[in-house]
C-alpha cells in the first residue's frame, strides 16, 4: 500500500464520522435559529406587535428610571430590547418589500396602460380613414343621384 493513503475501512470510517458531526452541527443551528426567532418559517409580524411591544419597552424603561423596585433582571430587559429591535427590523423589511411589490405593480400597470393607449390611437386613425372614405363615397353616390335626376327632368 502506497504511503498517505488510508485503508478502505479507515476511509469509511472517518466519512462516518465527518457525515455525522456535520448533521449534529445542522441540528444544533437549527436549534440556535429556533431560540432567536431565525428560524426559516418565522412569520411577519404585523405593526400592531411592534407598536405593542415598543410601547412596552417605553414603560419598562420609564419604570426603572423612576427609581421604583424592580423585579425584572438586566438580562430580561436585554432579551426584551433585542426583541423589540428584531420586531423594528422585521417591520422594516416588510415596509421595504411593500414597497417594492407596489413600484412593480405600478411600473406594469403603466406598460399596460401605454400599450392600452397606443392601440386606441391606431383605432382612432383607423375610423377617421374609414370615416373619409364613406364620407367620399357618399358625396359620389349623391354627385350620381343628383345628375341622373338633372338628366331625367
Amino acid at each position: 500500500m502506497p504511503s498517505g493513503r488510508l485503508p478502505r475501512g479507515t476511509w469509511r470510517t472517518a466519512e462516518r464520522s465527518c457525515v455525522t458531526r456535520t448533521g449534529k452541527w445542522r441540528r444544533w443551528r437549527r436549534g440556535i435559529r429556533y431560540e432567536t426567532g431565525c428560524a426559516p418559517g418565522f412569520l411577519p409580524l404585523q405593526a400592531s406587535a411592534l407598536a405593542a411591544a415598543s410601547q412596552g419597552l417605553r414603560s419598562l424603561t420609564q419604570y426603572l428610571s423612576s427609581d421604583l423596585r424592580c423585579n425584572v433582571s438586566q438580562v430580561e430587559i436585554k432579551v426584551y430590547k433585542q426583541k423589540v429591535k428584531h420586531l423594528l427590523y422585521e417591520h422594516q423589511n416588510n415596509i421595504t418589500t411593500l414597497k417594492a411589490d407596489g413600484e412593480l405593480a405600478l411600473k406594469l400597470q403603466q406598460d399596460e396602460f401605454r400599450k392600452r393607449e397606443g392601440e386606441l390611437g391606431k383605432d382612432k386613425r383607423n375610423l377617421k380613414l374609414t370615416l373619409k372614405e364613406q364620407v367620399r363615397a357618399l358625396d359620389g353616390w349623391t354627385a350620381t343621384v343628383c345628375s341622373n335626376t338633372a338628366n331625367v327632368l
